[in-house]
């Protein structure tokens, strides 16, 4: 039996999705596919650690060692987005997390979480969840609120049964 070197032993007990990320890149040899794989994935921790950060596809096919042109095809077809998509989403969620944890303004989340105008966020986020950060907030609050009012209600109940002083 061939001896097989630690990426390809990697490979080999990858999770069926990986190995299919893997498989739809285009190359013949599978070392090729697994260090272009491997680039990608680098490039995607960095926009996964910081989505807020300034980074250009130049900057993310670096840390991939590879072209931009093949850089972008190669992550679209591997994650199913485009980079600059990619990176989009990963501050959108951000954002979607700050205003439902935090009481920042606004507009120092659209700064926090990298966009370059408050006027940039509110468009963006308007037209991928329909609703302004605002009305977002405002309804995340809301729907907060009726849960802990549920949940203590029920505790309420609860601890009536078990004291025998039902009504």
């Amino acid at each position: 039996m061939p001896k097989l070197s630690i990426r390809a032993s990697c490979y080999a007990t990858a999770r069926k999705p990986i190995k299919d990320r893997v498989d739809q890149l285009a190359s013949k040899k599978l070392s090729t596919r697994l260090g272009l794989f491997e680039g990608l994935m680098k490039a995607r921790e960095l926009v996964d650690q910081a989505p807020e950060r300034k980074l250009s596809i130049a900057d993310l096919a670096h840390a991939a060692g590879i072209a931009e042109a093949h850089f972008s095809r190669c992550f679209r077809e591997s994650f199913g987005l485009p980079p600059y998509q990619y990176i989009l989403e990963r501050r959108l969620a951000k954002a979607r997390d700050l205003l439902s944890r935090t009481d920042l303004t606004v507009t120092e989340i659209a700064s926090i979480c990298g966009f370059e105008s408050l006027s940039t966020f509110i468009n963006i986020f308007t037209r991928e969840h329909r609703q302004s950060p605002s009305s977002f907030r405002s309804r995340k609050l809301a729907g907060s609120d009726k849960r802990r009012t549920a949940r203590s209600g029920n505790v309420e109940e609860t601890t009536e049964q078990l004291n025998g002083t039902e009504t």
